[in-house]
This record gives C-alpha cells, structure tokens and sequence, in this order.
C-alpha cells in the first residue's frame, strides 16, 4: 500500500473513532455542570462521568485527561471527573491544560506530566499561604509587618 494510501485510510479511520466518540461523549458530559472556562484559549474543558469513562474507554483514566494523553479524547479538549470541588478542579484543569500544550508541541508525555506537576504544586502551594496569611490576618504585601511582630519590636532593647 502507498503512503498516501496509508495516510488516507488512517485519516478515515480517526474520523471514524471521531465520530464513535462524540456519540459516546453524551453519555460522559455531566450535563449538569457547564464546561469550565480553560486557563489557555483554545482547550474546550468538560466535566464527566469519570466512572462511565473507565467503563467503556480505559479503566487507568484518573481525575482528569487530554487529547494529547489519550486518544479518546479530542486533541483541543481537557475531561474532569466531577468527583472533585471547585478548588481541586481549578488545579486539574490547569494541570492537564498545560499537559496539552506542552504535548501539542512535541513534549514527551513524561516530561509535559512532570512540568504540569510542577505547575500544580506551586498553584497549591501559593494558595496554601495565601490561606494562611488569611487566617492570620496577614496582608499579602510583604513590606506589611505581621500585627503581632509590631507588639514585639525589639529594635530599642538591643544591648
């Protein structure tokens, strides 16, 4: 078989699963929930039955995916589970967003995964502190002292 033939047949083929899977994708979107709006333009975010996905896809398909990550899903979209609140899905939704992209242009899946996480752990990180200073009643400028530090000047007693 020629190469164009082969290209040819294999492009019939993924429109074929193309249209196989947005069949099965009503099954999946939680219809309640409206798509979230993506971090990066571009990237259609849904909410899904995560469970509906295992069942009928793959059963290692976990918290969230690309298009790029699994061929089930099309290449401009990002799946998360509706099992998660609203803050722990800011944090896949960002995670696998940026998984795409760094796919899309040619990253290994490993290496695209590991720069996601890096991502992530400091989104949580950040939003960690800004709870905590929150709960201290601690401002987010850093020039700001702390209220309890300003009852504690030392600065006049040093001997």
């Amino acid at each position: 078989m020629k190469l164009s033939k082969r290209i040819l047949a294999s492009s019939d083929a993924k429109l074929i699963e193309d249209e196989r899977i947005a069949r099965w994708k009503e099954q999946f979107i939680n219809k309640r929930l409206a798509p979230i709006k993506a971090p990066i333009s571009g990237i259609i975010v849904y909410i899904v039955n995560g469970e509906a996905v295992r069942d009928t896809f793959e059963s290692d398909y976990s918290q969230g995916g690309n298009g790029f990550r699994y061929t089930f899903i099309p290449f401009n979209e990002v799946w998360i589970e509706d099992r998660f609140s609203e803050q722990e899905m800011r944090y896949i939704v960002t995670h696998e967003c940026e998984e795409l992209v760094r796919m899309r242009d040619g990253m290994s899946y490993s290496k695209a995964h590991d720069e996601a996480k890096a991502i992530e752990d400091k989104m949580r990180h950040k939003d960690l502190m800004d709870k905590e200073r929150h709960d201290l009643g601690v401002s987010k400028d850093p020039t700001l002292k702390h209220p309890s530090r300003e009852k504690f000047d030392l600065s006049d007693h040093q001997g």
